[in-house]
């Protein structure tokens, strides 16, 4: 059945979103030692009473006496007398302390009143984000994450980790408009740099525009998933978008199903059936041969509580295969006319004689004046791709026009040949 996969796309989005704790930055929470040596790169400096206060905090801290180190960092940040310096310096070891005690609760207190000192410079504050989002992330604190990373981006924070921690976080507390409206921020920045944006944005942005029932925002970040993450998912997805599109023609169904069938993306019961009775219907019954054939060996029809249905189906099959033969024996041997050669062509085309079936659509093309014109040029746009010849088959799908779901169907086989 050609329906939306959305649902599927959307957990597996949700639980990557979930397991941002396992997901550290590169940057790190600052350890005691270079704390206190940091003091060496820069004008500011430590009080020698405090130097000593620092370096028993840091040996305590080396022998894991956490809750004595903590004590000792908590009495200096108790100092009415500090400089702004020296109070960074005391969050930064105090932050590192509740880390390892996995005191989140603490550590973040630490980083958040050390990102607002005075006394960090630009960088500092970058690096001082990242570990304050890397110790957000272990408490799946969502809504500061948002607030922490808008903070980081707009500062010129250019992790794409922290990015894709934005959307993802916005997603989870179902912000689904500002996920759209970072995300177009994103696109203009990424324009700018010659970047693209990763999948995990462009999937959580797919979630956010089914959600806001944004159908074609959805359908155009399907697409483009499609186009920088190749996969068979986002063709399914896509196919499934063709097939709910308003006005869609039930005629072209049989073909979305030879995109599925071309990538071995059949694999249900329901889409298996509906794809032979479309070919039975359409007067192919030896594709529907074909498909019938590959449902039973794969085990997805023959077997379970429908069995004798599906028995009866492919005996359905074998009678029309055979009443048919007759029939293609008459066709092959017409007059060559538009029609006939049009008739021809199908019948190869359902038999995969790709190079007949080429030979009798472009002798039909040739004569002009062909009703369905682009049915014809997407099936021997396939014909010519099935046999390698893949930028004739390119110009075969260029040359569809004038009907929208003809062109995008072309479009899924153009992505499939650039893939």
């Amino acid at each position: 059945m050609l329906s939306s996969s959305d649902t599927k796309i959307k957990n597996k989005v949700m639980i990557h979103a979930l397991h941002w704790s396992g997901r550290l930055l590169a940057a790190g929470l600052l350890f005691l030692a270079s704390s206190i040596q940091a003091q060496a790169a820069s004008q500011q400096v430590l009080r020698p009473e405090l130097q000593q206060q620092f370096r028993l905090a840091q040996e305590t801290f080396a022998a894991k006496q956490y809750q004595h180190a903590l004590g000792i960092a908590n009495e200096i940040l108790g100092n009415t007398t500090l400089t702004d310096y020296e109070r960074l310096v005391g969050l930064r070891v105090r932050a590192a302390i509740a880390t390892e005690m996995k005191d989140w609760n603490l550590a973040i207190e630490s980083l958040e009143a050390a990102v607002s000192s005075n006394a960090v410079d630009e960088l500092q504050r970058l690096a001082l984000l990242e570990s304050l989002l890397s110790t957000l992330q272990r408490k799946n604190d969502a809504p500061r994450i948002v607030k922490w990373s808008k903070v980081y981006l707009a500062s010129g924070g250019s992790k794409p980790t922290v990015r894709l921690l934005l959307i993802e976080s916005l997603l989870l507390q179902s912000e689904y408009q500002q996920v759209v409206d970072e995300m177009q921020k994103f696109t203009i920045s990424d324009t700018k740099r010659q970047s693209k944006a990763s999948e995990g944005e462009l999937r959580s942005l797919a979630i956010a525009y089914k959600n806001l029932k944004d159908d074609g925002g959805y359908s155009r970040t399907i697409k483009k998933l499609l186009e920088l993450y190749p996969s068979k998912i986002y063709l399914k997805e896509s196919i499934a978008n063709i097939a709910n599109q308003a006005g869609f023609s039930s005629r072209w169904s049989l073909d979305l199903y030879r995109l599925l069938d071309h990538v071995d993306g059949l694999d249900d019961e329901e889409s298996f059936i509906e794809m032979i009775n479309l070919a039975l219907k359409a007067g192919l019954p030896i594709e529907a041969q074909r498909i019938a054939h590959k449902a039973f060996v794969k085990g997805v029809l023959g077997r379970g509580a429908e069995i004798n249905k599906h028995v009866q189906l492919r005996d359905e099959v074998t009678k029309s295969v055979q009443a048919d033969e007759k029939l293609n024996d008459q066709t092959l041997k017409l007059p060559l006319t538009l029609n006939s050669l049009l008739s021809m062509a199908e019948v190869h085309f359902s038999k995969q004689e790709w190079n007949s079936a080429h030979e009798a659509y472009t002798k039909a093309l040739t004569i002009g004046a062909v009703r369905r014109e682009n049915e014809v040029r997407l099936h021997d746009g396939i014909a010519l791709l099935k046999i390698g010849l893949r930028e004739q088959a390119l110009q075969q799908f260029d040359r569809i026009k004038g009907d929208e779901t003809a062109e995008e169907i072309a479009y899924l086989w153009r992505q499939l040949i650039a893939n």
